[in-house]
């Protein structure tokens, strides 16, 4: 418990930093008590329910940033107040799952952060009815939601489950990519195999952590399920997954980049599956919800001044990838924070010039852009997230793939691939190489990322 007081002591300094004098003292200053931490959840005690309504509105998506930033577990945080501690018995720790489970839930992904638009209200609609305690399951199970990266899926998908869990802490429910079902059975297989000719171990205990992490759940949220193609032992066990939480009522969602029978070399009885309960795609957004979304981007995360006209080139410009939207935007402020100039059309064709010649070119300097993309992209983070700072171990797996690819692929200095990675230190590189090297012939989930990034890059 220590350990995250002291995160939120942390938290605290640095939105000291942030807000001016007024806003904190006003809603902040009076914020000190983390009263209990389960499911990956820190649940902090709000002095009243006019500032914890405060925080949720105003607030909620750049604390957590300032979290992420700080921890290097994935944690999300709750404000509670003392009336609802002694009111509702779900935030007691008897019922809540053990302090140990991680859902794997980024908190920055829900309903409210959402931008909905053409290309996405229905699927929106959708999610928030499933998310529903009451009639979720009845609505969609499970619910299938496909389209193309970088979308807004597993936004989508994620803010369902913090949605469940805001309503009823006590649900278990587990997010996680394919990969990593796929690695975690992989590596019980293997555990069990090795156990068989060991006088000591049990075979069956190898099986039995596999299945303490995926018994029991009540919502399966499962990002990428196209990643299970070939994989066929995988797939067997993932259909008696399926069908035992389906069986007992339990939510399951899916994302995909395709509909369920365009899925290649995965069992038909799976597929079928898919279908029980309900498909909803998320299509390209048009410009005028590009647009949206930077403005979104903007109030969020910047203090910057940004006009319509350049957030309109921006949409035009980037039209088939949030993430690349996202990401130029924070690269035109970053540069005008650097160069001390101000936000202008010119300025911005300027900066961005450099992405328009590695999107046509694709190949001699800029190739080293596009593998930064495609690994971002596979690992569903921003350029800025894979060169940035962030300790999770999401960004530095993505850094390490990054680093090892930039390596064998081309036999660039390390000094350089540090460059090109945010300006890290050249034994950084040496030993995020070394790593890799080490674990992609014994850790399938390595090995499936490198696969992967590869074969798009052609």
């Amino acid at each position: 418990m220590e350990q995250y007081q002291t995160l939120w002591n942390q938290t605290k300094e640095k939105l000291k930093e942030t807000y001016d004098e007024e806003a904190y003292m006003s809603t902040f200053n009076d914020i000190t008590k983390v009263i209990k931490v389960s499911n990956g959840v820190i649940y902090i005690l709000c002095p009243s329910q006019l500032i914890k309504t405060k925080i949720e509105k105003f607030y909620s998506n750049n604390i957590q940033k300032i979290v992420s930033s700080l921890s290097s577990q994935t944690v999300r945080l709750k404000f509670v107040t003392e009336e609802q501690i002694t009111e509702t018995p779900k935030v007691t720790p008897t019922n809540l799952p053990d302090e140990g489970f991680q859902t794997n839930l980024n908190a920055s992904y829900s309903f409210d952060s959402f931008v909905v638009g053409e290309s996405n209200k229905f699927a929106f609609r959708i999610a928030t009815q499933v998310s529903n305690p009451d009639q979720g399951v009845f609505i969609a199970n499970p619910l299938y939601i496909f389209g193309g990266v970088g979308l807004g899926k597993t936004h989508l998908m994620q803010a369902i489950g913090n949605a469940i869990l805001d309503n009823d802490p006590s649900k278990k429910v587990l997010f996680i990519p394919a990969t990593t079902y796929i690695a975690d059975y992989t590596k019980a297989a293997h555990q069990a195999r090795n156990l068989k000719f060991d006088d000591e171990g049990d075979a069956d205990d190898a099986y039995t952590r596999f299945h303490q992490k995926y018994d029991n759940l009540d919502v399966l949220l499962v990002d990428d399920i196209q990643f299970l193609q070939g994989a066929k032992k995988s797939q067997a066990e993932f259909f008696k997954l399926f069908n035992q939480m389906h069986d007992n009522n339990k939510l399951i969602v899916i994302t995909s980049d395709k509909p369920a029978d365009q899925l290649k070399d995965i069992m038909d009885r799976l597929t079928s599956r898919f279908n029980w309960g309900m498909a909803v795609d998320i299509k390209l957004p048009d410009l005028e919800h590009r647009v949206k979304i930077l403005k979104r981007k903007l109030s969020d995360s910047h203090d910057s001044v940004v006009g319509d006209e350049v957030l309109r080139y921006i949409a035009a410009t980037f039209p088939n990838n949030i993430r690349d939207l996202e990401s130029t935007l924070n690269r035109v402020i970053k540069m005008s924070i650097c160069e001390n100039k101000e936000i202008d059309l010119d300025f911005a064709k300027q900066a961005i010039e450099p992405l328009l010649k590695t999107r046509q070119n694709g190949g001699n300097g800029d190739e080293y852009e596009n593998i930064k993309s495609i690994v971002a992209d596979f690992y569903k983070i921003t350029i800025d997230d894979l060169v940035g700072s962030k300790r999770q171990a999401l960004y530095v797996d993505a850094r390490h793939i990054c680093m090892y690819i930039l390596k064998t692929k081309y036999n660039l200095p390390y000094k350089k691939i540090g460059t090109l990675l945010g300006g890290r230190d050249h034994t950084t590189v040496i030993a995020a190489v070394e790593k890799v090297s080490h674990n992609k012939d014994r850790d399938e989930k390595t090995k499936m990322a490198i696969d992967y990034i590869l074969k798009k890059m052609g």
